[in-house]
């Protein structure tokens, strides 16, 4: 048997039909758009729903139940959009999601960039300490250095002070050092003031006045020319020499701090060395010092 039909004849129930074949194509390739399109704004939406949950970690309950019941949808969808060819009654419309084979972007929106990046203040956290400035520095007022302080040792030439922080010394020398010189140091160091009286007209050393440091038992002479002639110490003082000769000190001691000159007088035992001059309880190496002077006294013999 002889086949007359054309392979393109369009009423041959056997021959596929260009136009249908062509809307199955169309059908299914809009199915599957919209199934990807369906599929980005899903994984949009749960972008945002992350975000959400990382600004309030106590909704992670709630956004892990939105997540599985999105991903049920969205596999739903990809099985009947993979399918949409065999079904010839579906119409794709506007509406569905595409207009004239525009796609939606998938890319997020700067809306939601801001919301993924920003980042709430942690209410717990402590503030950082800030460094507290500190005062402004004021130097010192300069200030005038202390006057020194000064003790006093006796002398055969005179009056010593004594600096007692370096040793220094310094002199008051007999017929040289004035009244006056002698009282302001004598009043400061030993902490009360002289009384100043005349001599006797007697004397015949030529003494004019007298100045005594009773609380010291320290008596000075002073001649007519307001210089410094003498000193002598009452029986209580303890003021001494430089060597520690004083009332009280023994003839041992004495004889070796100095080497006197002793020779009896209508005084008493007395000695004599380097302007030091006084009187022995003995004659005894145990006999001690009862008067102590330096320079020439008013001594009447």
């Amino acid at each position: 048997m002889t086949d007359n039909r054309r392979p393109d004849d369009p009423n041959d129930p056997l021959t596929d039909n260009p136009s249908e074949s062509a809307d199955r194509d169309l059908r299914a390739a809009f199915g599957r758009l919209r199934a990807e399109t369906q599929k980005v704004d899903t994984m949009n939406a749960l972008r945002k729903l992350d975000d959400e949950g990382r600004r309030n970690w106590l909704g992670f309950p709630l956004l892990a139940a939105a997540a599985a019941a999105v991903l049920v949808i969205v596999g739903v969808v990809a099985f009947t959009g993979d399918d949409a060819g065999d079904t010839p009654n579906e119409v794709i419309t506007a509406d569905d999601g595409a207009v004239d084979g525009a796609v939606t972007d998938p890319s997020p929106t700067p809306e939601g960039d801001a919301q993924s990046t920003a980042v709430e203040p942690d209410p717990t956290a402590e503030p950082e300490a800030t460094a507290e400035p500190e005062p402004p520095t004021t130097e010192p007022e300069p200030t005038e250095p202390a006057a020194p302080t000064y003790a006093l040792a006796l002398d055969g030439s005179g009056l010593q002070l004594v600096n007692a922080e370096d040793g220094s010394i310094q002199t008051l020398e007999f017929g040289v050092a004035t009244s006056q010189e002698v009282t302001r140091a004598l009043d400061t160091i030993l902490g009360e003031p002289g009384v100043t009286t005349p001599s006797s007209p007697e004397c015949p050393n030529g003494a004019a006045d007298d100045i005594v440091y009773a609380d010291a038992g320290l008596s000075l002479e002073i001649a007519g020319d307001s210089t410094l002639l003498a000193w002598s110490l009452r029986p209580e003082s303890t003021l001494t020499t430089l060597t520690g000769i004083g009332i009280g000190s023994t003839r041992a001691e004495l004889d070796t701090a100095y080497v006197p000159d002793y020779f009896e007088s209508t005084l008493g035992f007395e000695f004599s060395v380097t302007g030091l001059g006084g009187i022995l309880e003995g004659e005894g190496p145990e006999a001690v010092i009862t008067i102590l002077w330096g320079g020439g006294i008013c001594a009447f013999r």
